[in-house]
């Protein structure tokens, strides 16, 4: 029994190189990930308001934890989790198409390049992006879900979505790091910005990133592998 269970453990195990980490070791998608995802979403209690985006909230932040736990030591990044849950949405529909997806994935350099320019009231503002890393993301979800005065509405997952690719904001030639702010303060901030300035961040983001759009949304779509 003890062979025919290593023969399994051996087909269930596979080695991939990520775009950003290197190679790791990691488990085929399987019923004990599907187990626990499943006791996660059990706990989350089903009346409460807007209950959708909190299992939108908490579905992204297991699939972060899961993957920072494959390697603890190693800085994962957003686009080391699109390659690995494209790597798994490929497993596990069997698919024998080749995917293009690590040269797509390149488009998330150019994120690093934008300065995008708003007006907001009187100042005249310059934004600039990067790629988080998933710790780092699933910080702003922990934030996000443990604050109980608040309704999880949709604008919380526009603060996520968008926030967490923010590097910097320069305000009359002064640059102001996200790093250095808290994340209430950091959420405070979203609050004043206006829907038009939302819209613009927004779209900065998923113009750079359109060509990976298919992936992306795999990001929130809890029902993908469970």
């Amino acid at each position: 029994m003890t062979e025919l269970l290593n023969k399994f453990k051996e087909l269930c195990i596979t080695n991939v190189i990520l775009p950003d980490s290197e190679e790791i070791t990691l488990s085929k998608l399987n019923v004990d990930f599907q187990t626990k995802l499943h006791s996660h979403f059990i706990d989350i209690p089903h009346d409460i308001e807007n209950v959708d985006n909190v299992f939108i909230l908490e579905y992204i932040k297991f699939i972060n934890k899961y993957i920072i736990e494959l390697h603890s030591e190693r800085k994962f990044t957003h686009r080391d989790k699109l390659f690995l849950l494209d790597f798994w949405k490929q497993d596990v529909e069997s698919s024998d198409t080749p995917s293009n997806l690590l040269e797509d994935l390149k488009s998330i350099d150019k994120l690093n390049e934008i300065k995008l320019k708003l007006q907001l009231k009187s100042m005249h503002i310059i934004i600039q992006f990067r790629q988080p890393i998933l710790e780092d993301e699933n910080k702003i979800l922990t934030f996000l879900l443990e604050d109980s005065d608040r309704n999880k509405t949709d604008m919380d997952i526009v603060f996520f979505d968008t926030f967490r690719f923010l590097h910097s904001i320069n305000i009359d030639d002064h640059e102001y790091l996200i790093d250095n702010l808290s994340l209430k303060e950091l959420y405070e901030l979203f609050l004043v910005f206006n829907v038009e300035s939302l819209q613009q961040i927004s779209k900065a983001i998923s113009d750079t990133l359109e060509n990976i759009n298919d992936t992306r949304l795999l990001e929130a779509n809890y029902s993908a592998f469970y």
